[in-house]
């Protein structure tokens, strides 16, 4: 049997041997790990050497820091001889964690081996989790104003168009106002004037347009709303906006068409 002094001295060293009648002395194979990371599994493993693996059994005994009392489980055996086993990450916390191995052959072999003592445990130090890498600053401003400038495009989009629908109606509304009081031969005739001339149109430019379009535009101008047109011009162009007409080249209507036509739209 070894003396008290060899077994102390063991420990210290953190391999336990004891002598067997089979031949050379076994002993225990451990790392302590450097660190624990709080939270998380502490994964301990043992090899046993110079033993047969067979019936033996290997506690784990662990404590976190300020508890007085050690918890104990089975480490689970694994080929070669070796016994894995972990502390569970519920409890790595505080400073430090400590534990012990303890190995006990089947019974009647004498076969006692121990890693740490209750009082002299083998102590971890337990650390805080890494961090994790925030974004960067201008990964940040990205994702910040990334959105808020695809909405101001939408937006500035949006009203573009709305501006270019309120510009192409007030044009139509100047340009065939007059024509919506003439009925056939007298209408057919000025249709067929606008589409020899070249209209400076707000949107699509300096242009001569097709009857057919002409015809279109007309019908939409009779049936057109000026009070909601007039709202829809304050509103995307300012008030007060006044689109340069073109006449129409020929016959224009009396003088009190023309005066409600320039109020209806004009604003004056």
């Amino acid at each position: 049997m070894r003396t008290r002094s060899a077994w102390i001295l063991s420990l210290v060293l953190g391999v336990a041997s004891v002598a067997t009648p089979a031949g050379g002395p076994p002993r225990l194979v451990h790392t302590p790990p450097g660190h624990a990371t709080a939270g998380e599994d502490l994964p301990v493993a043992v090899t046993i050497e110079g033993f047969p693996a067979m019936g033996v059994r290997v506690v784990l005994s662990y404590r976190t820091q300020g508890n007085p009392d050690f918890v104990t489980q089975r480490l689970v055996a694994a080929p070669g001889g070796r016994f894995a086993g972990a502390v569970p990450g519920s409890a790595v916390r505080g400073l430090k964690l400590d534990y012990t191995l303890e190995v006990t052959g089947p019974e009647r072999s004498g076969f006692a081996l121990a890693l740490g003592s209750r009082e002299a445990p083998i102590q971890v130090a337990v650390r805080d989790p890494e961090p994790v890498a925030g974004l960067s600053l201008p990964v940040k401003i990205l994702v910040v104003v990334l959105p808020i400038g695809l909405a101001t495009v939408g937006v500035w989009l949006r009203d573009r168009r709305r501006r270019h629908r309120v510009l192409d109606q007030i044009f139509w509304v100047r340009t065939l106002l007059p024509l919506t009081y003439l009925q056939g031969e007298a209408l057919s005739s000025r249709v067929t004037d606008l589409t020899r001339v070249t209209l400076d149109h707000p949107v699509a430019g300096s242009r001569c347009f097709p009857r057919d379009l002409i015809l279109q535009k007309l019908h939409a101008v009779r049936r057109m709303d000026l009070g909601v047109l007039l709202k829809e011009r304050d509103r995307y162009l300012g008030l007060g906006f006044e689109l340069a007409s073109t006449p129409p080249p020929t016959r224009k209507p009396g003088p009190r068409r023309v005066a409600q036509a320039g109020v209806a739209v004009g604003g004056n």
